[in-house]
């Protein structure tokens, strides 16, 4: 089966899958919501349109047939930024005269001219689930035409390219914080207003992710480098080591021993892929536990510094306030009022 989306935008975009598959979609305030029929495949592929040119599309689902979907919208083609999740899709642009195919944790920037097309291929019974972000240039330069002159000139010159009339195409391996802020837009449980508003915020977000990764693919210091399948299984091994044990989580030096990987390819490894060093995840994860262990009111402070892996109190609560913007005790305190006048209403 093959569909021709002729206009831009994500209602659009339904519009034209609705039509082919004859069935209805379900708006929700700016979001265009498609299930996919029975006799088509199963799942369901969720859009919306936001201010300033900017649109998303996200798919999870199945289908019996083969699938293509050629954006040849209108004279202007959008900005596209994919990532897929789960399957396998194949992405043509200009009738194969560019074509790779997008893996789990693959993505991409592209972009062609007017006269061209992009085409996405999706295989028959593969669960894909894969997100795509357009940004209608035209739109979204007033927006951020003062922040282009910051950007590398390589995208500042793919965001003034208005009229589309070069192709471009940039392929990245995202990292873990991109997939996060995926998987908090999939599992977006607000409804009407809230839910539009946190699925644009995260949108947002996830485009300042790319953007950043583009501008370190760039740079030879921070560039990210395709990890060896093997490789990414023992940086995913350093990090469930680390969050086990908090309290007495291991040195870099025994987390490479334990992970099975040497200390400077662990060290880059992790950046790349969780986007901090070793030291600042962990830190990170120290103080999100005790956060919630704050929160849950059953501890004192002296205690969940502890268990959290911190044996001086002031220091905990230093990087507490750092990073929350109060001190453990305000923190402790605040929750007990709210749990307090909870308990009053109930």
């Amino acid at each position: 089966m093959e569909i021709r989306i002729k206009k831009n935008g994500a209602e659009a975009f339904v519009d034209a899958l609705t039509k082919a598959f004859d069935t209805d979609y379900i708006r929700d305030c700016k979001e265009y919501r498609l299930e996919i029929p029975e006799d088509i495949g199963e799942g369901y592929i969720s859009a919306y349109d936001f201010d300033y040119g900017m649109s998303l599309v996200y798919f999870h689902c199945t289908f019996h047939e083969d699938l293509t979907v050629v954006f040849t919208a209108e004279r202007v083609h959008p900005l596209h930024f994919n990532f897929c999740v789960e399957g396998e899709i194949r992405h043509e642009i200009c009738d194969e005269q560019i074509a790779y195919q997008l893996n789990p944790l693959n993505g991409s920037i592209s972009a062609n001219p007017s006269e061209c097309s992009q085409t996405m291929h999706i295989s028959p019974n593969i669960q894909i689930v894969h997100t795509n972000l357009q940004i209608l240039r035209s739109e979204y330069i007033k927006k951020v035409d003062c922040d282009l002159e910051e950007m590398h000139s390589k995208l500042t010159n793919v965001f003034r390219d208005q009229e589309g009339e070069n192709s471009f195409l940039h392929e990245i391996n995202y990292s873990v914080p991109t997939a996060e802020c995926i998987k908090h837009i999939a599992g977006n449980g607000y409804k009407d207003l809230v839910r539009s508003s946190y699925a644009e915020a995260k949108s947002l977000e996830l485009l300042a992710l790319q953007l950043k990764q583009f501008a370190d693919d760039l740079d030879p210091e921070t560039r990210f480098v395709t990890l060896k399948r093997y490789d990414l299984d023992k940086i995913l091994k350093a990090k469930e080591i680390l969050l086990s044990d908090l309290q007495n989580a291991p040195t870099i030096q025994d987390l490479a021993k334990m992970s099975g990987v040497n200390q400077q390819k662990l060290k880059r490894g992790f950046k790349q892929v969780f986007g901090k060093t070793i030291n600042r995840y962990l830190r990170d994860a120290r103080l999100e536990a005790a956060k919630y262990m704050i929160m849950d009111g059953k501890s004192s402070i002296q205690d969940v510094a502890e268990r959290v892996g911190y044996s001086n109190r002031g220091h905990f609560a230093r990087k507490f306030r750092e990073k929350y913007g109060l001190l453990p005790k305000d923190a402790l305190q605040a929750n007990s009022i709210q749990m307090s006048k909870q308990k009053e209403k109930n």
